[in-house]
C-alpha cells in the first residue's frame, strides 16, 4: 500500500510511502516512524524560506564509485522507456516506489539546523528516492546527467545528514547515490568532508 501526501513547499512535492516495503524490509524503528509520521509533522514554513541542499554549490571530498549498468541504473531506463524525457523525474520515482522492491519513500522531506555550512540558519531539502538494502538507507537522487553533475554529491550529502539528525540513525548507517539511465555514483556519507 503507497501513502501519498503533497506538500506545496514552494512547488507541490508529491511525498509517498509504501507501508507494506516498510514493513517487509525492516528498516530501523526510528526511520520508520519518521516516514509515517513526518507527513503530519512537517515544518512547512522552513520549506519556503530557506535555502535548498539542491542549491549549495560547495565541493564535496568523498570516495566516489562509478558504476555502469547499476542496479539503479537499469531501473531508471525501464522507468524512461518511450516517456517524455521532461517528466523523467516524475516516471522513475513513480516506477521506484511501485515496482522496485527495495525503495520504501519518493520525495522525503528533510531539514536540519545548519551547523556551519551556509549563513541560513535551518537548510531543508526533499530525497527523490529512500531505499534500503544490505541494511542501509540508501539516499538516492536521480540525475538526467549524472556524470555532468558537480554538486549532485553534496546534495545526496546533505540529505543523509538531514535524515540521520531526523531519525538519530547513525550516518554509517547511510549511503548515498546519484543516477541516470547509464551510471550511478555511490560513496559513504561519513566517509565524506564538505571542502
Amino acid at each position: 500500500m503507497i501513502k501519498n501526501h503533497i506538500f506545496n513547499h514552494g512547488l507541490p512535492y508529491l511525498y509517498r510511502v509504501h507501508t507494506s516495503k516498510l514493513k517487509t524490509l525492516s528498516p530501523p524503528s526510528e526511520l520508520s516512524v519518521y516516514l509515517n509520521s513526518v507527513h503530519s509533522n512537517c515544518p512547512n514554513d522552513f520549506f519556503t524560506q530557506n535555502p535548498r541542499a539542491s542549491s549549495i554549490k560547495i565541493q564535496l571530498n568523498a570516495n566516489l564509485f562509478e558504476v555502469e549498468g547499476h542496479e539503479l541504473s537499469t531501473l531508471a531506463h525501464l522507468a524512461t522507456k518511450n516517456q517524455e524525457k521532461r517528466k523523467a523525474h516524475d516516471f522513475v520515482e513513480t516506477f521506484f516506489i511501485e515496482r522496485d522492491k527495495k525503495t520504501v519513500s519518493t520525495e522525503v522531506p528533510v531539514w536540519m539546523i545548519n551547523e556551519g555550512i551556509i549563513s541560513s540558519s535551518i537548510l531543508t531539502g526533499h530525497i527523490d528516492i529512500l531505499r534500503l538494502e544490505e541494511n542501509k538507507i540508501w539516499v538516492c537522487d536521480y540525475k538526467p546527467k549524472a556524470e555532468k553533475e558537480k554538486f549532485a554529491a553534496t546534495q545526496t550529502y546533505l540529505y543523509s545528514r538531514m535524515l540521520s539528525k531526523r531519525t538519530n540513525i547513525n550516518l554509517e548507517n547511510f549511503r548515498c547515490c546519484y543516477f541516470d539511465e547509464k551510471k550511478a555514483f555511490i560513496f559513504n556519507p561519513a566517509e565524506a568532508k564538505l571542502e
